[in-house]
């Protein structure tokens, strides 16, 4: 790899956040995107700016990707043609392009880092702003970081960056962590087999109410049917509230099981929303236990893609058979007995 760099054109400077910071974002995207001419480029808003109430430098990043790395050429061109300035360019395995272009009437600046598709510097940028924006703690110890620094190395970029990479590269690790394939397997099999016992528990309560039911009508004993109506409340009682439960534990369950699907079968990353709408559903902690092993739940062995999701869906389809065939048992055991106590008290 090789970069050429020139001198950073600014100070270290941190300044509160400012809510207009998304606006500037979204005003600056739609200038390239409408330059683009028909150039194929997503393109993000990065760095702490992108993070609510993250103090920052008066900068906007944005992360230009560019999926055929043949354009670009061409996406550079359009870059500079709006003012930016080429400060670096790095070759080799990973390479980028870095521009800047000051800001103006109170306004922030731009920072555009153009990439791969498969560039591990731009995903890595995604994943640690997305970690800041899912962690709120960990955004303000960021925070704090940056402002030791920007004191300690108010005119060194170099050292002020250097100074956050133990942080960011930690950040990384748990974050990537957290929704490791495994990871979310252990997920789905705590939260899958929490909601199967508590379906089980629901199926007891509603043959108990079956019962109960059934046998208030074999008496006209009014001191009896008080009784059963208490018992019976409280068994619809007990009835909605494991139900409430087991649906949750069932739902963050198969949110799990189709991020395990999205991750391992097509190979693709999750969004920021679709990852903390699912981690603020799980409720067991995993932490203390072993991870479950992608190899050791599913049979196939196809790189990502189509024909691997297509065999992880149908090795998933017998999944449930276990809580079907407990239920069907459970349910004949009741039926039996209830068949056997009319028998019974006839003989």
């Amino acid at each position: 790899m090789t970069a050429t760099t020139q001198q950073s054109p600014f100070q270290i400077s941190l300044v509160p956040p400012d809510e207009e910071w998304p606006q500037d974002f979204a005003e600056e995207f739609l200038r390239l995107a409408e330059l683009s001419d028909g150039l194929h480029a997503f393109i993000d808003h990065v760095g702490s700016t992108a993070v609510a109430e993250v103090s920052a430098k008066p900068f906007i990043d944005i992360l230009v990707t560019i999926p055929d790395w043949k354009d670009a050429s061409a996406a550079c061109e359009i870059i500079s043609a709006q003012g930016y300035e080429l400060v670096e360019t790095v070759t080799g395995s990973d390479p980028r392009f870095y521009f800047t272009r000051s800001g103006h009437c109170d306004r922030p600046g731009f920072m555009v880092h153009v990439t791969t598709q498969t560039s591990r510097f731009g995903k890595d940028m995604l994943e640690f702003r997305d970690a800041l924006r899912f962690d709120r703690k960990l955004a303000k110890s960021y925070v704090a970081l940056k402002i030791e620094l920007a004191q300690a190395h108010p005119d060194n970029l170099e050292d002020y960056t250097a100074g956050k990479a133990s942080f960011v590269l930690k950040t990384l690790a748990r974050w990537k962590g957290a929704y490791d394939v495994n990871r979310l397997l252990t997920h789905q099999a705590a939260e899958s087999h929490r909601g199967v016992w508590l379906q089980f528990v629901v199926i007891i309560v509603q043959l108990a109410l079956a019962t109960l039911a059934a046998d208030s009508v074999l008496t006209d004993d009014g001191t009896w049917l008080a009784e059963y109506a208490i018992a019976g409340g409280v068994l619809v009682i007990l009835w909605v509230v494991v139900g409430q439960f087991q649906r949750k534990h069932r739902a963050a369950g198969d949110q799990a099981r189709r991020a395990v699907l999205v991750r391992s079968g097509l190979g693709d990353l999750l969004s920021q929303p679709q990852l903390r709408s699912m981690m603020e559903q799980f409720s067991i902690d995993v932490a203390h236990m072993q991870d479950t092993r992608i190899e050791d739940h599913f049979a196939s062995r196809r790189g990502p893609g189509i024909r691997r999701l297509a065999e992880m869906l149908i090795e998933s389809a017998y999944w449930t058979r276990h809580l079907q065939a407990g239920g069907a048992w459970l349910f004949g055991g009741y039926l039996l007995t209830g068949l056997a106590r009319p028998i019974h008290q006839r003989g």
